[in-house]
This record gives structure tokens, C-alpha cells and sequence, in this order.
């Protein structure tokens, strides 16, 4: 076994075996939540170490428990980490953010709508998520964590919305064999190595029409070999 399978043997372990640490407040249909704030009655969708999510699972916009309503607003940090069974996501409009390590490792998720409600994407929100072939974050996005859709092999087309402002370290790397990036901000998104040196050569940049001289000039985004108009 070489160093590097070795090394990625020894992330996968600590993630699963630090994830025994989190705790839930209340289940419900088989989702476990924690409670976010009180006062405005919101929780989060937790993670559970005995979860084994299979085939689409739909998060609801709201639970009752105890005879109290809650406002889904948050997929919490490593809610469906490891989940490889979970083939596709339905994430209501009352979500706000998806955290860290939200989906990481689901290398059955073939699909992913991500509600023009959401914010913020966290560090490794999707990484290793191998079976996805196209993402596209909607406008209401103003952040992408570190690795967010890192090591997402199956990546073809990846479209950014208008209001993405920052790209974390390496958002895209190692999802080499993306062809297609759409950046649809008139100002570039800020951010260092997004993608891999390959998908900088090989991958067709799309920005907007008027912004075509800001991006070629982009100290990130003028590495593309391919720059095009839309």
C-alpha cells in the first residue's frame, strides 16, 4: 500500500471516528436535528453515527417536536457524511447554509439541487461526492468553502452564480475532469488554485459578455487557457 492510498485511509478513519463526538437533540422520520436558536425556532439537520440513508432522501422545510414547530434553515455540519447509499438530495428553500463536510464521502449522490436560499457553502461541504456530473450554485450563493467540491471525479460542468464573491483554496481540485466552468458574476470571485492545473488548461472558461477583459486580466481566472463569451 503506497503513502498516499495510506494517507487517505487515515483522513477517512479520523473523519468517521470524530463524528461519535456530535450529539443530537431530537429525531424525527428518521432525520436528527439540533436545535439553533430557541427564539426563532430553528434547527439544523445533524449528523447521527447509526444514519444509512438510501436512495433520494427529501429534507423538510419545517418539524414539529414536542408540539413545537421548527424551521429547517441549516444542513449541519457532517449531517450525511459517508452516506454512499443516498443516490439524490431534495434541500428545501428554508435552507440558509449547507456546513462542512455536509455530504462529503456520499459517493452515490448522482444529483444535487442546491435552493436559491442557501449562502454559504462550507469547507468540504461535497467533497469526494464522485457520482456528481454537474453542480450549479444559485445566486443566493456568496461563498464556496476550501475543498468544497474537491476530488468530485465525475464533474463535468460546474456553473457560479452571479453573487458568488469567494472561492476557498482548492473549492474544485482533483475534479479533473471538469470541460465547462460558467462564472456568471460580472466582478471575478476571488480565490487561489480553484481548480486543477489541467482543468485550467483543458476546461472552456463562459463569463459575461461585458466582463470578458476583467476576467482576462484576473491573476485566478486568467489562467484559463479557453476564455469565451457568453
Amino acid at each position: 500500500m503506497n503513502n498516499k492510498i495510506k494517507q487517505t485511509l487515515l483522513v477517512i478513519v479520523g473523519l468517521l471516528l470524530s463524528t461519535s463526538t456530535f450529539a443530537q437533540d431530537f429525531e424525527v422520520d428518521g432525520i436528527y436535528y439540533n436545535y439553533l436558536d430557541e427564539s426563532s425556532k430553528t434547527v439544523s439537520v445533524a449528523f447521527h453515527e447509526g444514519n444509512k440513508y438510501t436512495g433520494t432522501v427529501t429534507v423538510p422545510s419545517s418539524v414539529t417536536h414536542n408540539g413545537t414547530t421548527y424551521s429547517v434553515t441549516s444542513i449541519g455540519e457532517r449531517a450525511f457524511i459517508g452516506c454512499n447509499k443516498m443516490t439524490s438530495i431534495v434541500i428545501p428553500n428554508s435552507i440558509t447554509s449547507i456546513d462542512e463536510y455536509a455530504f462529503a464521502y456520499c459517493s452515490g449522490l448522482t444529483s444535487i439541487a442546491i435552493p436559491n436560499s442557501v449562502k454559504t457553502i462550507g469547507d468540504k461541504a461535497f467533497r469526494y461526492c464522485k457520482g456528481l456530473s454537474s453542480v450549479t450554485i444559485p445566486d443566493s450563493v456568496t461563498s464556496i468553502g476550501e475543498k468544497a467540491f474537491a476530488s468530485c471525479q465525475s464533474l463535468l460542468s460546474v456553473v457560479l452564480g452571479k453573487s458568488v464573491k469567494t472561492i476557498g483554496l482548492g473549492a474544485f481540485l482533483l475534479s479533473w475532469n471538469l470541460e465547462k466552468v460558467t462564472s456568471l458574476n460580472p466582478t471575478p470571485p476571488t480565490g487561489l488554485d480553484t481548480f486543477s492545473d489541467d482543468v485550467y488548461f483543458r476546461a472552456t472558461l463562459y463569463v459575461p459578455k461585458n466582463s470578458y477583459n476583467k476576467y482576462s486580466a484576473n491573476k485566478q481566472w486568467r489562467r484559463f487557457a479557453n476564455i469565451k463569451k457568453m
